[in-house]
């Protein structure tokens, strides 16, 4: 055979499983109440994806079904960074003030804005 001449593939397969908030394929629906995101250092940046997906139109500019955007579930979150490396601090600011305003009445039942409960725990470099 000559070089270059002939490509061969394997089958596809799934190597990586992603763990989501939301059913996919075949799983039951999955409904919860409340969420508790634990995040440290880069992990934070979890936070705002999340939170955008309560409203991913105009956060976004993609369209969800609303039984998956999860507006009407509260966010609760434990974070930790070095005490000399605090990330997204006026964020957090901002989606805490929006949370501690309580959930709002809405055409489709309670729903929440922001972070409910937040605490973040500083450690030394």
């Amino acid at each position: 055979a000559t070089l270059g001449a002939e490509f061969l593939m394997s089958k596809p397969a799934a190597t990586l499983h992603v763990p989501g908030l939301t059913p996919s394929g075949k799983a039951a629906p999955f409904r919860p109440k409340s969420m508790l995101l634990m995040l440290a250092g880069t992990g934070v940046v979890a936070l705002p994806q999340l939170l955008a997906h309560r409203d991913p139109v105009n956060k976004l500019g993609i369209s969800t079904p609303r039984r998956d955007q999860m507006k009407d579930t509260p966010i609760d979150v434990l974070l930790s960074f070095r005490e000399d490396d605090v990330l997204m601090l006026l964020e957090l600011t901002s989606w805490c003030r929006e949370g501690a305003a309580g959930p709002v009445s809405s055409p489709y039942g309670m729903t929440h804005e922001g972070v409910r409960h937040c605490t973040v725990l500083l450690t030394t470099p």
